[in-house]
């Protein structure tokens, strides 16, 4: 699916989602995950009609395996965007982790889970296809940036609890993975901004043409 990264609850940061402030920390850290929405190219005459030809698609894929009125975390339906999300962490199966620099709030929490569970590197790929390893710039790498995400779509129907009043149809996405196809333009300056006084400048007298 192509489109573009949008900033509307997004949580691209090193820790993604998390934050110590939950009730039980380490139990969310390790469902702790990167999240972001794509919107419409509305800038590509290509990629433009191809998005809401198969946002529309999406639709009715939906409406064919819902159970109930109530579907969530895919198609937000207000803005037509998709979102995304990726877990940071999974089980160990090895010694390799990646290496996070988060701040000092999140860091015991983090220490602590990777007794357990290993950080993995969100699969992003830069326009030369390129794997991207820095996690503090894969937000601003990917804000406003055109990408082409490659993922697997899973459905679960989720009955009424004492949590939730009403029984809903989640979709769970996981990402395989996230391709740069045109960076976000950079932002030029103006050269006469520079020549711009740091102080207001005094007010010139004027002076009275002839006849008034």
């Amino acid at each position: 699916m192509v489109g573009t990264t949008i900033s509307h609850r997004t949580s691209l940061g090193v820790q993604g989602n998390f934050s110590p402030a939950f009730a039980d920390p380490l139990k969310t850290m390790k469902a702790a995950k990167l999240q972001f929405e794509i919107a419409r190219p509305v800038l590509d005459l290509d990629f433009g009609p191809d998005y809401n030809v198969n946002y529309d698609n999406f639709l009715d894929l939906q409406d064919k395996i819902m159970k109930t009125p109530l579907r969530r975390f895919f198609l937000i339906e207000d803005g037509r965007t998709m979102r995304f999300n990726y877990l940071l962490c999974k089980p160990k199966t090895d010694n390799n982790n990646m290496r996070y620099n988060i701040n000092a709030d999140c860091t015991p929490w983090f220490d602590l889970v990777k007794q357990s569970h290993q950080l993995c590197c969100v699969p992003l790929y830069n326009a030369n296809k390129n794997l991207d390893t820095k996690p503090k710039t894969w937000e601003s790498k990917l804000i406003g940036a055109m990408v082409e995400v490659t993922f697997s779509l899973k459905h679960y129907p989720m009955a009424a609890n004492s949590q939730c009043v009403k029984a809903s149809d989640t979709f769970s996405i996981k990402v395989e993975s996230i391709s740069i196809l045109r960076p976000l333009p950079p932002i030029l300056y103006s050269l006469f901004k520079n020549l711009a006084s740091p102080e207001k400048p005094s007010c010139t007298p004027q002076t009275l043409s002839h006849g008034q």
